[in-house]
């Protein structure tokens, strides 16, 4: 199947093509007619296009091919100046030889897989991606070609190279972001000490002992700035409304540092429900609208708890990005809940 041409700046996504091309049939209604097909899969996917952007399941199931002439207009080279002038009709012609020669480096490397007793040390370490979405004979390929070439780099590289170029990386980054905060900050407010999370019936007024020492060590640091510093760090000059705003901030860094412990450990875990939940009641200090960056990513659809779980088990979960991988794991009522690792 060619996809010839993909306009320039299109995000290239499809929910039904990622479907197929990791499938062994594909199910679908056919279009103007109440009628469900079911044909096989077996089709190579090839598509065409100028800086192509991958997104969303596709990103990791397209090998990215660059072509590059060094021309201006490469539409303007002479066949004559080819080592192979009709690519098209030299395929045709010696189609039993090239069918051959691939046969024979995969049965070579499985024979020398059986004499080694597994997959040889040398092909092994010059894996430079751990796999790809299709896995099975996609593997065994990519290694015998590893064995055959020991010049020529890993082909799973493309695959990288994919999803290195998609602008859904650059969203799921964002939103891992989001959740790692507001995991932190749900987390945080069951479990910082109650000093850290006052209540309403707190009392309007009433500070407690760690306010009042926390506000006389500000109070003695403000003496020491002049004005023009004063407005510089804090953008007042009032030391009432500096030293709130500040002590705020500081029960935001408490909340957040308790929560985080427990949602890095696995401790605390949350539904998608329960995340959708927490985000009108946000961090006080949060400057950008998390919602609209949770909806964004989804293509503007409606944000509930099956959309973003659904999303987030399709595009996040066991993904390292920055250091941190989206967990997700079942409890005991069958929901899925989701966590936050730090690796290494």
């Amino acid at each position: 199947m060619f996809l010839d041409n993909v306009p320039n700046g299109t995000r290239f996504d499809s929910a039904p093509l990622a479907a197929a091309m990791t499938s062994a049939r594909f199910k679908d209604r056919l279009l103007g007619a109440n009628k469900e097909v079911n044909v096989s899969t077996r089709a190579m996917t090839v598509a065409t296009g100028n800086a192509l952007n991958l997104a969303g399941d596709l990103a990791s199931r397209f090998m990215l091919v660059k072509l590059n002439t060094g021309l201006e207009r490469p539409e303007d080279r002479s066949v004559g100046g080819f080592k192979i002038s009709d690519l098209r009709r030299w395929v045709v012609e010696h189609r039993q030889q090239l069918v051959a020669a691939v046969h024979t480096i995969v049965r070579g490397y499985l024979q020398h897989c059986r004499q080694y007793g597994g997959t040889p040390a040398q092909v092994a370490a010059r894996r430079e991606v751990t796999g790809s979405r299709f896995g099975g004979p996609c593997e065994i390929l990519r290694d015998a070609l590893l064995w055959a070439f020991p010049d020529l780099p890993d082909p799973f590289l493309g695959f990288k190279a994919s999803a290195v170029n998609s602008s859904t990386k650059g969203d799921a980054a964002l939103v891992l972001v989001v959740l790692d905060r507001l995991m932190a900050d749900l987390a945080g407010r069951k479990t910082a000490p109650p000093w850290a999370t006052p209540t309403p019936l707190s009392g309007v007024g009433v500070k407690s002992a760690q306010q009042t020492r926390w506000e006389q060590k500000f109070l003695a640091r403000w003496a020491r700035l002049s004005p023009q510093e004063r407005q510089r760090r804090y953008e007042t000059i009032n030391p009432t409304e500096a030293a709130d705003k500040q002590w705020r901030r500081f029960l935001d860094l408490v909340i957040i540092r308790s929560g985080r412990r427990e949602v890095r450990t696995g401790r605390a875990r949350f539904t998608s429900a329960e995340i959708i939940k927490g985000l009108p009641s946000f961090s006080f200090t949060s400057t950008s609208d998390e919602r609209a960056v949770l909806e964004g990513v989804m293509g503007g659809k409606s944000l509930s708890s099956v959309s973003l779980g659904r999303w987030l088990k399709n595009h996040l979960v066991d993904a390292p990005i920055n250091g941190l991988t989206l967990r997700s794991a079942k409890d005991r009522l069958g929901f899925h809940r989701f966590w936050i690792e730090r690796r290494g």
